[in-house]
C-alpha cells in the first residue's frame, strides 16, 4: 500500500531563525540614562553656607561688643566727673565745704641754736581738716593751747637748720602734724598742716 504523502500546503510551518545579536540590541529598551553624581555638589553647598553663616554670626560677635563696650566706658567716664565735680550742696543749692581751714598757733617766736648761731623764728600754723570733724578739733585744740604752744616751740628748738631752709618746709610740716596728732590722739583728725608764716631773724 503507498504511503500517502502530505501535500506541500499543508506541511507545518517552520520555525523562525532566531534573531542575530544586531536584531537584540535594536528590539531591547533604552537604557535610562545614570542620575548625576550630586553628592560632591551638595557637599561644596554646605560647606559655602556654613562658612557664610559662621561669617555673619562673628560681624554679629563683635558688633554687639562695640555697641556693649560703649555705654560702659561712658558710664564709668560719668561716673569719675560726678565723684569729681559734683560738690555737696544745701537745700538752697549752696555749696557745702567739706574741708576748713583752722589756726593751730598765729604768732608762735622761737628761737634756735642749733648751728651754734642763735636764731629767732616767728612762725603762724594752720591745720586742714574735715568740716565734721572741724568743731571736735577746735575744742581739743582750745583745751590744749598752752600745750600745743610748748610742743611746737620744742620742735623749732631742736630742729636741724636745714629742714628751716627747705623751701617748702616739708620735714616741719610733717613734725608739726606727728605732734599734733598724738595731741588729738586721731591721726585722721589732721589731714595736712599749713604754715602761713615761717620767718627767720639772727637773735644777738
Amino acid at each position: 500500500m503507498a504511503t500517502e504523502k502530505a501535500p506541500a500546503g499543508d506541511s507545518a510551518p517552520s520555525k523562525p531563525p532566531p534573531p542575530s545579536q544586531q536584531q537584540q540590541q535594536a528590539q531591547s529598551p533604552p537604557a535610562e540614562p545614570k542620575p548625576a553624581k550630586t553628592g560632591n555638589r551638595n557637599l561644596m553647598t554646605i560647606i559655602v553656607v556654613g562658612a557664610l553663616m559662621l561669617a555673619e554670626g562673628a560681624g554679629l560677635f563683635f558688633a554687639f561688643k562695640m555697641m556693649g563696650a560703649g555705654p560702659a566706658k561712658t558710664q564709668a567716664s560719668e561716673t569719675i566727673e560726678e565723684g569729681i565735680a559734683k560738690p555737696l550742696v544745701d537745700e538752697q543749692g549752696k555749696v557745702i565745704p567739706t574741708e576748713a581751714e583752722i589756726p593751730v598757733v598765729t604768732d608762735l617766736v622761737s628761737l634756735n641754736s642749733v648751728s651754734g648761731i642763735v636764731y629767732v623764728y616767728r612762725i603762724s600754723v594752720y591745720v586742714k581738716v574735715d568740716t565734721k570733724n572741724q568743731k571736735a578739733i577746735e575744742e581739743c585744740f582750745k583745751n590744749n593751747q598752752f600745750t600745743i604752744r610748748d610742743t611746737l616751740s620744742r620742735v623749732v628748738r631742736g630742729a636741724d637748720p636745714k629742714y628751716m631752709d627747705e623751701a617748702d618746709l616739708s620735714t616741719m610740716r610733717r613734725l608739726f602734724k606727728t605732734n599734733l596728732d598724738e595731741i588729738t590722739k586721731d591721726e585722721s583728725f589732721v589731714k595736712s598742716v599749713i604754715i602761713a608764716d615761717f620767718s627767720k631773724s639772727r637773735g644777738d
